[in-house]
C-alpha cells in the first residue's frame, strides 16, 4: 500500500438507545399528552427522605465542612425534587412543546427545536442546545417507557428530529434561525455564564472566613441588625423588578433602531442581569461580614442563583432583534412566568420574622462560667432545648455581646436570640451565627 494511498472510511451509524423500546406507531397532527404519575413522584420523595437522618448525623458531627455540603445538598435536592412533583403534564403538538406545573408553565416553539436524549432525560431545545430556559425536560424513569418511545417517535414524524445517540445533540432543524441571532446570543450566554466565577468568589470569602475562625462574630455586632437586613430585602426586591425590565421583549427590539444597536442592547442587558443577581449574593456576603451570621449569606446566595437562573438569556429574545418587523402571530414568543419574586419573598419574609428583636448573647458551656464572668447570674439563662448556638440545650446564655460590667473570658461562643416569639425559626438562625 502506498504511503499516500487514500483510506476510504466506513461511516459508522450512531447507536440506537438500548433501553427504549421502539415505536411503530405513524404520528399525523395528533396532539400527545405525557403525565408524571403521582406514584412514581412519591417513590421519588420517599426515598429523599430516608436520606434525612443520614444528612442530620452530618450535621450533628459540628465540622463546617459537614455543615456546607449539606446546605449544598439539600438546595439541589429540594431543586430536583421540585422539578419532579410541581410536573403535571407535558403536551406535544405539531406547532409547540408545552411543560404544565401546578404553579407555572414553559412552552416551546418547534420550527427549530432540537432534541438531545440520553439514559435518563430526553431533552428539547430551542434554536440551541445552550438555550436551558428555553427548553423542556422530560425525566425518563419518571414515564412509561412505552411513552418514552412514542416521544421519539413523535419527534421523528412531526419534528423531523432524530435522537439516536446516548448523549449528545442528535439533530438540528435551523432552516430559519438566523445565523447572527445564534451567534449572538453565544456571546451574550458566555459572558453571562463568566458572571458565575462572582458568585463563586463570594461564595468561598464567606466559606473561608467562617471556617478559619472559630469565633467569627461579624465586624460590627454592635449595630442593630434587623434594619440592615430590611434595606437589604428591599433591594432584592427591586432587583428582580429591574432585571424584569430590562430582560422583557418590547425593551430588545426598539422600533427604528439599527440592528446593531438592538443586538448591543440585548446583550447588555444580559449582562446587566447577571450583575444584578450578583449583588444580591454580594449583599449576603456584606451581612454576614458585618454581623457574622452565615444563614443571612445563604439566603441571598440562594436568591441570587434563583435571579440568575430564571433570567438567563432567552434565544427568542435575540430573534426579535434581529427582524426588521413584528413577528406573525403563530410565531409570537412566549415568555415563561417568572417565580423568582414569589420564591424570594418568601425567603426575604422568613429572614425578617426570624432577625426581629434578635439579640447576640455570649455563650457559656455551664452556668458557673457564666456567673464567675459577670458575677450576677440574673442574666445566665439556659438555652431551650434544640435552641442552642452549639446544638446542645446544656449550654447558657450571659448578657448580650458587648456588654461592659465584666469580662467573656470563659464564653466559648456568640450566639443569637430571637424575642419575635417564634422559637424555632429563631432557634435555626441563631445555629448558623459563625
Amino acid at each position: 500500500m502506498s504511503l499516500f494511498e487514500k483510506i476510504e472510511l466506513e461511516a459508522i451509524e450512531p447507536q440506537e438507545t438500548e433501553d427504549i423500546p421502539q415505536s411503530s406507531r405513524k404520528w399525523t397532527d395528533e396532539t400527545f399528552v405525557v403525565e408524571y404519575p403521582w406514584s412514581k413522584k412519591l417513590i421519588a420523595i420517599f426515598f429523599s427522605l430516608l436520606f434525612l437522618p443520614m444528612f442530620q448525623a452530618f450535621t450533628e458531627e459540628g465540622l463546617f465542612a459537614f455543615e456546607v455540603i449539606v446546605a449544598v445538598i439539600f438546595v439541589i435536592a429540594v431543586w430536583y425534587l421540585s422539578d419532579l412533583i410541581l410536573t403535571r403534564t407535558i403536551t406535544f403538538s405539531p406547532h409547540k412543546i408545552v411543560k404544565n406545573g401546578y404553579f407555572s408553565q414553559t412552552e416551546i416553539r418547534t420550527d427549530e427545536l432540537i432534541m438531545d436524549v440520553n439514559e435518563q432525560n430526553i431533552r428539547f431545545f430551542h434554536a440551541t442546545e445552550k438555550n436551558h430556559r428555553e427548553s423542556v425536560k422530560i425525566r425518563r424513569y419518571m414515564v412509561a417507557a412505552d411513552d418514552c418511545a412514542d416521544i421519539l417517535k413523535y419527534a421523528a414524524d412531526i419534528y423531523h428530529v432524530t435522537g439516536k445517540r446516548k448523549t449528545g445533540t442528535a439533530a438540528t432543524g435551523k432552516k430559519g434561525t438566523s445565523s447572527l441571532a445564534l451567534v449572538e446570543y453565544h456571546k451574550a450566554v458566555s459572558s453571562y455564564r463568566m458572571t458565575l466565577a462572582c458568585l463563586v468568589i463570594f461564595s468561598l470569602i464567606a466559606l473561608f472566613t467562617a471556617g478559619f475562625s472559630d469565633k467569627f462574630y461579624g465586624l460590627a455586632p454592635g449595630i442593630p441588625a434587623f434594619p440592615v437586613r430590611l434595606l437589604c430585602i428591599a433591594l432584592t426586591i427591586s432587583v428582580f423588578f429591574l432585571q424584569k425590565r430590562l430582560a422583557s421583549t418590547g425593551d430588545v427590539k426598539s422600533k427604528g433602531a439599527l440592528l446593531e444597536v438592538r443586538l448591543k442592547q440585548a446583550d447588555r442587558s444580559s449582562f446587566i442581569c447577571a450583575g444584578a443577581a450578583n449583588g444580591v449574593a454580594l449583599l449576603g456576603l456584606l451581612l454576614f461580614l458585618l454581623f457574622g451570621n452565615l444563614f443571612d449569606f445563604y439566603l441571598f446566595l440562594l436568591v441570587g442563583v434563583l435571579y440568575f437562573y430564571d433570567f438567563y438569556p432567552r434565544f427568542s429574545q435575540w430573534e426579535l432583534a434581529v427582524r426588521d418587523s413584528a413577528p406573525a402571530p403563530s410565531e409570537a414568543v412566549s415568555v415563561p412566568r417568572r417565580r423568582s419574586l414569589q420564591v424570594s419573598l418568601v425567603l426575604m419574609g422568613a429572614l425578617a420574622v426570624t432577625s426581629y428583636g434578635e439579640s447576640k448573647h455570649y455563650v457559656y458551656a455551664n452556668r458557673k462560667d457564666c456567673v464567675d464572668d459577670w458575677g450576677d447570674g440574673k442574666d445566665c439563662q439556659q438555652a431551650p432545648a434544640g435552641s442552642s448556638h452549639y446544638g446542645s440545650s446544656h449550654y447558657y446564655y450571659g448578657p448580650r455581646y458587648g456588654s461592659v460590667g465584666g469580662r467573656a473570658i470563659r464564653s466559648v461562643g456568640v450566639g443569637t436570640i430571637s424575642r419575635s416569639g417564634f422559637g424555632s425559626l429563631g432557634s435555626f438562625h441563631a445555629s448558623f451565627g459563625g
